[in-house]
């Protein structure tokens, strides 16, 4: 059976005997765009002062953008560029597949008559009744005949249904592609270049233009692997192109910067300091003033122009790549193996789970860009999240472990008040924290606590922090806890405070 892919190609071949169109040779692959350089060979016929070549590029491609350079032959002089929006349509080739439509019709339209016809043929043999010429001697026989016309009618029947539903699936998909080609919803550019030279047939051209509706972006899996004190880093990124042409063999090289997309530079523009002249507002618009204020307030910011120096991003050869227009596909960037510090973070006022954190410290500073992570710990799934790395330090989070308990306590929380000169109020906690290691290894453990920021000096302060290092607002413990062990820390704070001063003792 032909298929609808078979008629595409031909009536890709009729359109390329119409026009000549650009194929992407290097594609430098930015976020969210690409700049592209083809060759492209151009018949040239007659036309004013010269000669005249024109070849077609989708509408994802910035006009503005469009450079051409002559190839060959190298006495070809360009005159002038022209560039208009046009239907792709072409007659031959809507022509070509109506014939073909038509020919599946009648194809599928035989196919139910003959099904017809075996259907008739087993409503035949059912309405066969047994006469008096039977005889106990062929009742049999008769019976057996009746049967099998009955079976062989019905299975050749049951045959031509799957045929008819794929003649009635490549009919639709015809209609729907001729539909397509018939209702102009395919434009394109039609580029158009003027030659000086009146001997010229063909011109091998160098084109080069921004094209959008393509990009990259990067995609992580990062595996922690705490027993052998490791995390292994792949880096892939995946490409993704709606310009509808296919990149066939181009050679693409994806860069984290992002194209400029314009020419020329922005124009100055004029910085005008004056007396403020008083506007009358009618009582119309001074309703409708917040609304379009509130309209203003949320338009969005003009897009940042990175800059595109070596300096300020990288670029990574992705080799040739084949992608047809609307599909993606993922390539490897690189494997990385960062060598790690790993401990369980316990925040006990936070949440009562242990968490695997990795510690990175890398010799040579990457530059990952941000994207889609997976967060595996020993190839299991834990998570997916947002990562990048612009340093040389790491702080990687691979979800709680159920296998270390933890248990926090209130001993004491009491308000109170006292002095006999200068009257004080008074208010005490008193914590417990328990880990236990349910694990058969040792597990490093850090505890981080909040300190009370005290935003007043009358404000007193009493810490009870046994073992503890202060830094940054933060008291944190650090331990080894034995297989089947626990650790317990025993923590608390007073405070103290005029008693004419009402104070937030922040939520705890």
């Amino acid at each position: 059976m032909r298929t609808l892919s078979t008629l595409v190609l031909s009536i890709g071949i009729l359109l390329c005997a119409a026009t000549a169109h650009a194929a992407p040779l290097h594609i430098v692959l930015y976020p969210d765009s690409a700049q592209v350089t083809d060759t492209v060979r151009v018949p040239l016929e007659a036309a004013p002062g010269g000669v005249a070549g024109a070849f077609t590029l989708p509408l994802a491609v910035d006009p503005s953008s469009i450079g051409l350079a002559v190839d060959s032959p190298a006495k070809l002089t360009l005159t002038d560029v022209s560039i208009d929006r046009r239907p792709m349509r072409d007659e031959a080739a809507i022509a070509e597949l109506r014939k073909r439509l038509n020919t599946e019709r009648d194809a599928r339209q035989n196919l139910i008559d003959t099904r017809s016809a075996f259907e008739a043929a087993a409503n035949f043999w059912r309405s066969q009744e047994l006469t008096r010429s039977v005889t106990p001697s062929n009742v049999h026989a008769m019976a057996a005949a009746v049967r099998d016309g009955v079976a062989s009618s019905l299975t050749a029947v049951s045959n031509l249904v799957p045929r008819i539903a794929d003649k009635d699936r490549l009919i639709a998909e015809m209609e729907a592609e001729l539909e397509r080609l018939t209702g102009g919803a395919a434009d394109t550019w039609r580029v158009t270049a003027h030659f000086a030279d009146a001997t010229a047939r063909e011109a091998t051209l160098t084109v080069s233009y921004r094209l959008t509706q393509c990009g990259w972006t990067s995609r992580y899996t990062l595996n922690a692997l705490p027993s052998e004190g490791r995390v292994d880093v792949a880096w892939d990124a995946e490409i993704h192109q709606n310009t509808g042409m296919n990149w066939t063999d181009a050679q693409v090289v994806l860069s984290t910067g992002r194209s400029a997309g314009r020419t020329e530079p922005p124009a100055v523009r004029p910085w005008v300091v004056g007396p403020i002249k008083p506007v009358l507002l009618r009582k119309a618009a001074m309703d409708n003033a917040p609304t379009e204020m509130a309209m203003m307030a949320a338009a969005p910011a003009p897009e940042q122009i990175h800059m595109r120096e070596g300096i300020f991003f990288d670029e990574y050869d992705a080799g040739r790549v084949s992608l047809e227009s609307g599909a993606n596909r993922r390539v490897a960037l690189r494997r990385l193996t960062w060598n790690a510090t790993f401990d369980y973070l316990v925040r006990p006022q936070e949440s009562d789970s242990a968490f695997v954190h990795a510690t990175v410290n890398l010799d040579a500073t990457p530059r990952l860009p941000r994207g889609e992570a997976t967060f595996l710990l020993d190839s299991a799934f834990i998570r997916k999240s947002v990562f990048a790395l612009s340093g040389r330090e790491a702080d990687l989070h691979f979800g709680a472990d159920p296998q270390l308990r933890v248990k926090l306590e209130t001993l004491d929380k009491k308000s109170g008040s006292g002095g006999i000169i200068s009257k004080k109020n008074t208010y005490d906690w008193d914590w417990r924290l328990t880990v236990t290691n349910g694990k058969k290894v040792p597990a490093a453990l850090r505890v981080e606590d909040a300190l009370p920021s005290l935003r007043d000096e009358r404000i007193k302060m009493e810490k009870r922090l046994p073992g503890a290092t202060e830094a940054e607002g933060v008291a944190t413990w650090t331990d080894t806890i034995a297989p089947g062990a626990e650790k317990t820390i025993e923590y608390g704070y007073s405070l103290s405070w005029p008693s004419d001063m009402h104070l937030d003792l922040g939520g705890r």
